[in-house]
Order: C-alpha cells, then structure tokens, then sequence
C-alpha cells in the first residue's frame, strides 16, 4: 500500500484527502510513520497537555517514534513535512 501512495504505481491520485497519505504502524517500541510524497520529515508526539513527550526525523517519507518510556494512554502525533502538517491521534497501550 505504502508503495501506492508514494506514487510508483500507475494509478494515479489514490486519495481525496490529504490526510490519507499519513499512515502510522503500531510497532514494538513506538509508531512506524510513513507520509506519501515527502522526502524529510519531522515527527513530534504531544501527551494530552500539549507537552511534547518524543520527537524522531526522518528521510524517504518514513520515520520511527519511540514511545516505550512513555504512559499508557492517548497521544496526538504530529508529522511536519515539506508539504504541510499532518495530524493524528494515538492510543499507547
């Protein structure tokens, strides 16, 4: 999938909105996060105080945040491409 929306599949325009181009992976230690057509990227999770609690960068669209220090409970993620901002919410369980 992940090779469909970075665009080297010849289907064209896969999504409508933006925001589908995000997508974030549960993986053992934290969240896999991949934004279709980016190239750098800068990842920052905030607790629900808005108080940034990790950050990772990341090259070809593809970064790894680390949340195995962190509470148990709902985090928002925050993807800084060069194309805009993208957000979402997470839950660690």
């Amino acid at each position: 999938m992940k090779y469909i929306l970075d665009g080297k599949a010849a289907i064209g325009t896969v999504w409508a909105d933006a925001d589908e181009r995000l997508v974030v992976t549960p993986v053992a230690d934290g969240y896999e996060v991949f934004v279709a057509g980016e190239t750098n990227l800068s990842v920052t999770l905030h607790d629900m105080q808005g108080r940034a609690v990790a950050t990772a960068r990341g090259a070809d669209g593809k970064a790894t945040v680390v949340t195995s220090g962190l509470a148990r409970g709902i985090y928002v993620l925050s993807v800084q491409g060069s194309t805009g901002r993208l957000t979402r919410k997470v839950t660690k369980l």
